[in-house]
C-alpha cells in the first residue's frame, strides 16, 4: 500500500523559511569574500542544508562544507 507524501505549510512558513535561508547563506557568501575568511551558519536539518548548497552553488566564489555530525553539525561557508 502506497502512502502519500503530504506536507503542510501552515502560513507559508516552509517559503518563508527557505526564502531566509537564501537570503542569509548569499548575504554571509559577500562577507566571506570580502573578508577572506571562512564563517559558520547554525546548525540545519538536510533539507536547509541542500537549499543553501544550491543558493551558493550559482555564487562560485565560495565553498560549503559540513563539520561534525547528527544535530550538532555546523554549516561553513568558505572562500575558494
Amino acid at each position: 500500500m502506497n502512502i502519500p507524501n503530504v506536507t503542510i505549510d501552515v502560513g507559508g512558513y516552509k517559503r518563508r523559511r527557505e526564502d531566509f535561508l537564501k537570503r542569509k547563506a548569499l548575504a554571509i557568501a559577500r562577507v566571506v569574500i570580502e573578508t577572506k575568511r571562512e564563517m559558520s551558519l547554525d546548525p540545519l536539518t538536510e533539507k536547509e542544508y541542500k537549499i543553501v548548497k544550491e543558493a551558493l552553488m550559482e555564487q562560485g566564489k565560495v565553498r560549503i562544507h559540513t563539520v561534525g555530525s547528527g544535530y550538532r553539525k555546523n554549516v561553513i561557508i568558505a572562500p575558494r
